[in-house]
């Protein structure tokens, strides 16, 4: 039997979006889209000529009933834009949240409790942040330092995957084509499902965890002294020492 997953998000267009970017890293005979019901997308991911697996999309949460517990219970803390889940072992992969609003200030602070509730029931997170972004005064303003910070800590004191990816830069700001978000997020996604395949994908997951961890922390370093001069542990974030702990707590996950 072909094995499946199922895309929850906030909308069809956002899980399909997801889908989309996953299918980038499949090297495959083809990726097909066909609508279940004439409005449910269900993706089948081919390898000479077999089903590898399907995807389908369960886009407005609110529209299903009923809801995987195990998804509800996050959903009651926020809603992230997209959920992977294995209907089969009762199992979420992961969770993403994905802005183009630039978080500054306290408007940082929008989302983080998702992230914090995800981290506390040990479900991998990933928050998909432009790093600058147009302000309504016409302004570029560049994202603040708080969700990598609260991300970095809650990776090591709940041993799972909190990661904050950056996309766009000063000159094309909310320009998805520009950084390593987008591209990051899709790697980290095939690796999860390469794993869930039966694939031993530690060593690639370890690296590719090495480098957002690493970008995250130099993110902070660049402009903490604008944020919050007098940063809780800056002296030690960007320790060897610290930044192996950070990422050994995460990589077994």
């Amino acid at each position: 039997m072909t094995k499946s997953l199922e895309v929850w998000s906030d909308s069809f267009k956002e899980g399909e979006w997801f889908l989309e970017n996953l299918s980038t890293q499949f090297h495959l005979e083809r990726v097909d889209r066909a609508n279940r019901y004439n409005f449910q997308p269900v993706y089948t991911f081919y390898k000479d000529k077999i089903p590898l697996f399907v995807a389908t999309v369960f886009g407005d949460y609110r529209g299903w009933d009923p809801v995987p517990v195990v998804i509800k219970k996050i959903l009651d803390y926020g809603k992230p834009d997209v959920i992977l889940y294995d209907r089969a072992k009762d199992r979420v992969f992961f969770a993403v949240e994905e802005t183009a609003a630039v978080p500054t200030g306290n408007q940082s602070l929008q989302r983080l409790e998702r992230v914090c509730f995800s981290a506390e029931q040990r479900i991998p997170f990933i928050y998909l942040i432009s790093e600058y972004g147009l302000h309504k005064d016409g302004g570029v303003r560049r994202t603040s330092i708080w969700p990598p910070y609260l991300a970095l800590k809650l990776s090591s004191q709940y041993q799972v995957p909190s990661l904050t990816l950056l996309y766009s830069d000063a000159e094309h700001p909310e320009d998805y084509s520009i950084g390593a978000g987008v591209g990051d997020l899709s790697a980290i996604s095939y690796l999860f499902i390469q794993e869930w395949l039966g694939f031993d994908v530690k060593a690639k997951k370890k690296d590719i965890f090495s480098k957002v961890i690493r970008q995250m922390v130099e993110f902070i370093s660049d402009q903490a002294d604008e944020i919050s001069p007098h940063l809780p542990g800056r002296s030690i974030l960007t320790s060897k020492e610290v930044l192996d702990f950070i990422i050994s707590r995460i990589v077994e996950v």
